[in-house]
C-alpha cells in the first residue's frame, strides 16, 4: 500500500495529464471506445496503490514522489511560490483474491500496450500516472471506495468457481448487487458533499457582497457597493458558461475538482453527508474525553459572550470563543468540548460581522437554550459590587435590605458572573487585554 502523501502542486499535475487527454479525446470524435486506454490504465493505477509491495506498489510509489518534485519546481517557478500536502486517501489492502484479479488486470493492460499506437501510449501513461496519484487524496479515493470490495470479491468468486463451487452463478450475482450498492453509497455521498458545497460558495458569495455595505451612507450609495460586486459575480459566471461552451472539453476538469472537493468533504467529516450542520445530539452525553477537555465557564456566562461576540448577528464563531477563552483562535476542539457539556449545538455558515471570514462554525443566539440564558439586568449600583475568585465564598455579615452582589471571574477574566442576594444572575464578558 503506498503511504505517500501527495502534495497540491502534485495532485495539479495530476489534473492537468487527465485535463489534455479529455481534451484530445472531446476533439478526436468523442467515441466512447477511445477512452479504454486513458480509464483502464487510470483503473489499474488506483488499484496500483493498493499493492503492498511488487512492480505495481513500486511504480505507485515513484508516481507520487514523481508528481510532487515535479509539481513543486513547476509551480515554483511559474508562481513563486509553494502549497503544502493533500489530506492523504487510501483504498484499502488487496486480499490474495484480489491480488489474483490485479495481476489478471496487468496482464490484459501489458498485451493492450503491446498492440497500441503512439497516441494511445501517451493516453495510457497519463491514466496510469493519474491512477497513481490521484487516488491519494481522501476525495478521489472516497469516490472510488467501491472498487476494493468489487476487486477482493470478484476474485473470491473466482476462486469458488475454479474450486468446484455447487452455484457458479450465484456469485455473479452477488458482485453485480453489491457493485449497485456500492455505486449507490457513492453517488449519495457525492450528493451529500455537492449540497454542502454549494451551500459554502452561496454563503461565502452572499457575505462578500454584503460586506461592501456602507453604513455611514443611506440610500442607493450605501447599496453601490453590494451591487457592483453581484454584477462582477453575474459577469464571472456567463464567462464561465461562455467559455465551457466554446470549450466542452473545460467541463470535464470543473466535474473532476467538483467531484473530489464534494467527495473530500464527506470523508472529511461522515456526519454532514446530508448537507446538515454538525451539532450534538439532544440527550448525547459528554465523553470522558469531552469532559477533561473542556473548559471551566458556567452556562451563564457562555451565553453572555456568544451574544457579546455576536455584536447584532446570528452568532459567534468557534475560532473567536477559542481566542477569548483560551488565547489561541485554532484550538476549537475545547469549545466543542464545552458545547456538548452544556448542550448547545453549533453550525456552519454562521455569520458575526466584524471578522474578516464573516461566515464559519459557530454558535447561534438563537440556538443557545433557554435554561442558560438570564433575562435579568446588570445591576444598577456598580459600586456595590464586590469581586472574588471563583469559588470563594462571600463573607456574610448581618442581614440588611439591600444585598452586596458577587462578580466570580471565569476563563481568566474573560467572562463575569454576578451573583445578587436574592439568587439572580448576570452574566457579562470582557475584552482581553492585548
Amino acid at each position: 500500500m503506498t503511504t505517500t502523501q501527495l502534495t497540491f502542486p502534485g495532485a495539479a499535475v495530476g489534473l492537468a495529464l487527465m485535463y489534455l487527454s479529455l481534451r484530445t479525446w472531446w476533439k478526436g470524435g468523442r467515441h466512447p471506445k477511445d477512452l479504454l486506454p486513458f480509464a483502464g490504465m487510470f483503473l489499474l493505477g488506483s488499484l496500483s496503490t493498493m499493492c503492498a509491495g511488487g512492480v505495481l506498489g513500486w511504480l505507485a510509489g515513484c508516481s507520487a514522489v514523481g508528481v510532487n518534485q515535479g509539481g513543486a519546481k513547476a509551480v515554483g517557478v511559474t508562481t513563486g511560490t509553494q502549497s503544502g500536502a493533500l489530506a492523504h486517501g487510501s483504498l484499502g489492502a488487496l486480499t490474495p483474491d484480489g491480488a489474483v484479479i490485479v495481476f489478471l488486470c496487468s496482464v490484459a493492460a501489458g498485451a493492450a500496450w503491446k498492440a497500441a499506437g503512439k497516441l494511445d501510449k501517451r493516453k495510457m501513461i497519463a491514466g496510469g500516472v493519474c491512477g497513481a496519484t490521484l487516488t491519494l487524496t481522501a476525495g478521489v479515493a472516497g469516490a472510488l471506495v467501491w472498487l476494493p470490495g468489487v476487486v477482493n470479491t470478484l476474485g473470491a468468486s473466482l476462486r469458488t468457481a475454479l474450486g468446484g463451487g455447487r452455484h457458479p452463478v450465484t456469485p455473479p450475482r452477488r458482485i453485480w448487487r453489491r457493485f449497485v450498492e456500492a455505486v449507490a453509497g457513492a453517488v449519495l455521498r457525492l450528493h451529500g458533499g455537492s449540497v454542502v458545497l454549494a451551500q459554502r460558495l452561496l454563503d461565502w458569495a452572499c457575505s462578500w457582497c454584503r460586506s461592501s455595505y456602507r453604513h455611514d451612507l443611506t440610500g442607493v450609495r450605501a447599496a453601490l457597493g453590494p451591487l457592483a460586486r453581484f454584477g462582477l459575480l453575474l459577469c464571472l459566471g456567463w464567462l464561465a458558461a461562455r467559455t465551457v461552451r466554446t470549450a466542452p472539453a473545460v467541463l470535464w476538469l470543473i466535474s473532476v475538482v467538483w467531484g473530489g472537493a464534494a467527495a473530500w468533504i464527506v470523508t472529511r467529516n461522515p456526519a454532514r453527508e446530508d448537507g446538515g450542520g454538525d451539532e450534538p445530539a439532544p440527550h448525547a452525553q459528554p465523553s470522558k474525553a469531552d469532559v477533561d477537555d473542556s473548559l471551566a465557564v458556567a452556562p451563564e456566562a457562555f451565553a453572555a459572550l456568544v451574544r457579546e461576540l455576536a455584536g447584532g448577528g446570528a452568532g459567534a464563531h468557534l475560532a473567536a470563543l477559542a481566542e477569548r477563552l483560551t488565547g489561541d483562535s485554532k484550538d476549537t476542539d475545547k469549545v466543542r468540548a464545552l458545547c456538548r457539556t452544556l448542550g448547545v449545538p453549533w453550525k456552519e455558515s454562521v455569520r458575526q460581522p466584524g471578522r474578516k471570514v464573516t461566515v464559519s462554525t459557530g454558535v447561534r443566539v438563537k440556538d443557545l437554550p433557554a435554561s442558560i440564558l438570564n433575562p435579568f439586568p446588570i445591576p444598577p449600583n456598580a459600586s456595590d459590587v464586590a469581586v472574588v475568585s471563583a469559588g470563594q465564598v462571600r463573607a456574610t455579615g448581618p442581614a440588611t435590605t439591600t444585598a452586596t452582589p458577587i462578580v466570580e471571574e471565569q476563563a481568566q477574566g474573560a467572562v463575569q458572573i454576578i451573583r445578587d442576594g436574592q439568587h439572580r444572575t448576570h452574566s457579562t464578558a470582557r475584552l482581553r487585554s492585548s
